[in-house]
């Protein structure tokens, strides 16, 4: 089986995982590879000739409230991760509208304030 079979089982749960391409290296042949996730993951052919993808904990960041080296398996849930990726969108989609609404609403002032004193020198001309 070709290695990139696996690139793109790998690239598919790389992009679920939300993870970029971490690393780059050369074999014995000089070719450059590109590593996504972690070194641990491995790729294996089973003999019903699907292809399995295994340790796959170590594509989670560590949960640093378990700081110790014997407690590595405690590591942050796929779906905290997804949930956190969601508020700073929002964030970041909230603040554009807000940037996007306070111009429209600075041009809409400047416009009718335009509109009042074009109104209040038609009003000056008139009254002459």
């Amino acid at each position: 089986m070709k290695d990139t079979d696996y690139d793109n089982i790998i690239g598919r749960l790389s992009n679920l995982f939300s993870l970029k391409p971490s690393m780059t290296f050369q074999d014995t042949n000089g070719q450059q590879h590109t590593l996504q996730g972690s070194l641990e993951v491995k790729g294996i052919e089973g003999q019903d000739n699907k292809k399995y993808i295994l340790d796959l904990l170590r594509l989670s960041p560590r949960d640093m409230n378990y700081p110790k080296p014997e407690e590595s398996g405690c590591v942050l849930r796929h779906e905290l991760i997804e949930s956190y990726q969601m508020v700073k969108a929002i964030q970041a989609v909230e603040v554009q509208l807000k940037v996007e609404f306070d111009q429209a609403n600075e041009e809409k002032n400047q416009a009718l304030k335009k509109e009042i004193e074009a109104e209040q020198d038609a009003e000056k001309k008139k009254s002459l």
